[in-house]
């Protein structure tokens, strides 16, 4: 009798070991875990949202405590947010659906900071610079998620920015 009690105790801890094993993979479901903080925080962001007409060109001015002149690194670059496209040689001008969107390059970036109007950013340690937006009559309607960054001598600065193209 004791003998039938442990190979029935052994059927039943079997039974509950395999109800818990994922029967698609064979393997045990794997706990979620829960969102780091900075994980949170990139969800959490405040991200500006420069609002376009098909047929317009619009600026986005942005700032930073990066150089916008010549340094060591490419300059502004840009990419779409999801889309794994990465850096490269010619992430300074992204277009797609009547949508193109221009960084500057050194020599704009610097003009456009030594704008008399952007003295007390200067003061402030900040460096302004404008995003080129421009939208054809053709452009469909939505939104893109942007991601701008810089990688300069003293680290990456970077940005993201919504541009919205508004139906007609």
């Amino acid at each position: 009798m004791r003998f039938t009690g442990y190979i029935i105790g052994l059927v039943i801890a079997g039974a509950i070991i395999f109800a818990g094993i994922n029967h698609t993979t064979g393997q045990q479901p794997k706990a979620e875990t829960a969102p780091t903080e900075k994980e949170k925080a990139a969800k959490l962001k405040i991200v500006p949202v420069l609002v376009i007409n098909p047929g317009e060109e619009r600026e986005l001015t942005l700032s930073t405590e990066c150089t916008v002149g010549l340094t060591r690194g490419g300059g502004f670059n840009l990419m779409e947010i999801g889309k794994g496209n990465g850096f490269g040689a010619d992430t300074k001008v992204w277009q797609r659906d009547g949508l193109t969107i221009e960084a500057p390059d050194f020599q704009t970036g610097e003009k456009q900071a030594a704008e008399p109007q952007y003295k007390p950013l200067r003061e402030a340690g900040l460096n302004v610079f404008r995003v080129k937006v421009t939208a054809a009559k053709e452009a469909k309607p939505g939104v893109v998620n942007l991601h701008l960054v810089d990688q300069t001598c003293n680290g990456w600065c970077s940005a993201d920015f919504r541009v919205l193209v508004v139906a007609q």
